[in-house]
């Protein structure tokens, strides 16, 4: 019996150590940008062409609500903004809520500051989540960030054409991890948006 109590002493210990030593790491190998991760809206569609950041989150998420992610996700939105204007064309910040009461999802949301859209409420059941997760098959889990490039139709403006997947990040280490290696997109990717333009 003393056996089984040391050994799962032990495994907790570990668990602790590791969570410490993750932490410890983030904190001091995360690069924020000089702008302070603050993102502004456009509030402009003056293009057919967009990357979209989708943010899933929820407050009942303990690994949605670091001060670490939050400034993350800012900066994200900012760096994926700046590189959008530079191959010309647009990108939108959408900010998803798994919460069920709406009002508690948008203050989950607030924490990282603005988005252009914003959807809360109904907890895995709203509009946002079936559309990103159900629909296109991505994980179930929070907080994960999910990048998509869509196509307007140049003669009504709120008709998409296609929005196809860029790449997809689950967990708060691997969202983290990935800005702190550039955030960089797919090279096919890129290539994709070149060709485009310069048709």
């Amino acid at each position: 019996m003393n056996f089984i109590s040391n050994k799962i002493l032990l495994i907790i210990i570990s668990l602790i150590s590791v969570n410490i030593l993750y932490f410890i790491y983030v904190k001091y190998n995360f690069k924020f940008t000089n702008e302070e991760h603050i993102y502004n809206p456009s509030h402009s569609k003056d293009y057919s062409l967009e990357i979209n950041l989708i943010y899933i989150g929820s407050s009942r998420c303990v690994f949605s609500n670091s001060e670490i992610l939050y400034k993350t996700i800012g900066s994200t939105k900012l760096k994926l903004q700046k590189l959008s204007e530079s191959l010309g064309i647009g990108f939108t910040s959408i900010g998803i809520a798994a919460d069920w009461d709406p009002i508690v999802g948008i203050k989950h949301l607030e924490n990282i500051g603005y988005f252009d859209e914003v959807i809360s409420g109904n907890f895995w059941y709203n509009n946002g989540i079936i559309k990103y997760v159900g629909e296109r098959g991505n994980e179930a889990s929070t907080p994960q960030i999910i990048l998509t490039f869509r196509t307007y139709s140049e003669q009504i403006k709120f008709d998409v054409i296609e929005e196809k997947k860029i790449l997809s990040l689950n967990g708060e280490y691997q969202i983290i991890n990935w800005f702190n290696n550039g955030a960089q997109l797919p090279n096919n990717f890129i290539q994709e948006i070149t060709m485009i333009k310069l048709k």
